[in-house]
């Protein structure tokens, strides 16, 4: 694993992950292209803040997000 790695973020939709990246402003900017209706970059710190992964529904569609390296 890269040493300057320090947070991997993943989203995953229908078992397939749709955006991973390390920084979670880029992950949030790649996710509101992909999900027009997502939620600000705040409102995901905060959630991230709270818990390491959670699920959110938007438009029908379950999205899984996970912080995998903490």
């Amino acid at each position: 694993m890269n040493p300057n790695v320090t947070k991997l973020y993943t989203i995953i939709s229908d078992n397939t992950a749709i955006v991973v990246e390390t920084n979670l402003k880029h992950l949030i900017d790649r996710f509101q292209e992909i999900e027009p209706n997502a939620l600000g970059y705040a409102s995901y710190v905060l959630k991230f803040k709270e818990q390491k992964k959670f699920v959110q529904v938007i438009a029908g569609k379950e999205y899984h997000f996970q912080q995998i390296i903490p």
